[in-house]
């Protein structure tokens, strides 16, 4: 399947509130289009876990555009707790944005000992939508949209 064909893929479902396909994510592009689709789509809340907010990741235009469009909706919230701090120089945009939206956004750092203890990292919006990676080392996920029962654990 190419690119277009993946990005047209999760369009499709994410627009659709009967999809209820499961989305696997081989690689950093389709993270950035599930990302992506994840902010466009989402309502009130993102909650995201990340080692670090990698800069491959998460400066790129789609998805720092589609965390623009969210944080400009009413009443939405995004959590982020990362494992690092998030580097300041890999991520000026990101970090711009976040601090330009500070009363929308909550940013922690999990303690060591806390990290120690999960191996995995996750992103979940509206509490129906999520994508979990199982190794939070690589950016292998699987991923799915309108699935409160799954999003919730």
């Amino acid at each position: 399947m190419t690119l277009e064909e993946y990005e047209k893929k999760v369009i499709e479902c994410a627009s659709n509130p009967e999809c209820v396909e499961v989305i696997l994510n081989n690689d950093i592009r389709h993270a950035t289009i599930l990302i992506e689709q994840m902010f466009k789509h989402a309502t009130r809340t993102v909650k995201l876990l990340s080692v670090s907010l990698n800069a491959a990741l998460y400066n790129q235009t789609n998805v720092l555009n589609a965390m623009r469009g969210f944080l400009a909706k009413e009443n939405t919230r995004l959590e982020i707790v990362t494992e690092k701090e998030i580097c300041s120089e890999d991520n000026k945009e990101l970090l711009n944005i976040l601090d330009k939206c500070k009363d929308k956004v909550g940013r922690n750092v999990a303690q060591p000992w806390l990290s120690n203890q999960y191996k995995y990292n996750f992103l979940v919006s509206d509490n129906s939508t999520y994508r979990f990676e199982g190794d939070k080392n690589k950016h292998e996920a699987t991923a799915e949209f309108h699935n409160k029962k799954r999003a919730s654990k």
